[in-house]
């Protein structure tokens, strides 16, 4: 390991061969108003049913009789990836319940923010280009908790709290737009539409610190799971002398 150019690189040649790629991806994005659209909470499909060690979801969003119409793609269509919403599952009619609003689709959220803020607001473009619609925007979690930061962070993108349906039981919509998926994280690709949250974050963020660098840092997390396996944070480095949080 190195220092090199102020990045720490494990293995350079593999570092570079990803910061060369072209990711970016221009397809024509749409969004289509399904009539009657159920959307389904996540619920994990058993291992039993999926081949290697990881899983599933199934859920999302469906016509009026439950056949699935969306979910989450994290590589391609034919092979969607773990932690992806796959397919949709059967409810009694009497267990649906009802909500008469024309709605927007905001996205599969995620309980993670790492994966959150890099793979929920997928499809959130629509409602950026859109937001003067005044509809209201409804979300299910994948996995973890509804939690108040989300809501935080939906608020500062300009969705007031008023505006968001978090839905955690089978809900049949009087209609709901479903924008199209603006990134596939393991695909490597990703649409101009995408950046339009972080852009809106960026321009918001007002500087007003002494500091001109912010350093973060995993080093005082401890648990299974928090060693990079390429990119290892050096311990040495006569900057970095545990000021780190």
């Amino acid at each position: 390991m190195r220092y090199d150019k102020r990045l720490y690189i494990n293995d350079k040649k593999l570092w570079m061969h990803y910061c060369k790629n072209v990711y970016v991806h221009q397809p024509s994005l749409a969004a289509v108003t399904v009539g009657n659209a159920v959307l389904l909470p996540c619920r994990p499909i058993a291992y039993k049913e999926i081949s290697g060690e990881y899983f599933q979801y199934e859920g999302g969003i469906c016509d009026t009789d439950l056949s699935f119409l969306a979910g989450t793609v994290r590589i391609n269509e034919g092979n969607p990836g773990y932690n992806s919403v796959v397919r949709s599952y059967h409810v009694p009619a009497e267990k649906i319940c009802n909500c008469d609003e024309d709605v927007i689709f905001g996205g599969f959220l995620m309980g993670h923010f790492g994966h959150f803020i890099l793979e929920s607001m997928s499809r959130f473009w629509y409602f950026l280009e859109y937001m003067a619609s005044g509809k209201k925007v409804v979300f299910t979690m994948v996995f973890g908790e509804h939690t108040a930061w989300i809501d935080d962070f939906l608020t500062l993108l300009g969705l007031p709290k008023e505006k968001m349906l978090f839905v955690d039981k089978p809900t049949r919509f009087k209609s709901m737009i479903v924008p199209d998926e603006s990134m596939r994280p393991w695909g490597g690709v990703y649409s101009a539409e995408y950046l339009l949250p972080y852009e809106i974050i960026r321009r918001n963020v007002k500087v007003d610190s002494p500091y001109k660098r912010i350093y973060l840092s995993r080093r005082k997390i401890t648990g299974k799971g928090f060693t990079p396996r390429l990119f290892i944070e050096p311990t040495n480095h006569p900057n970095l002398a545990d000021r780190s949080s």
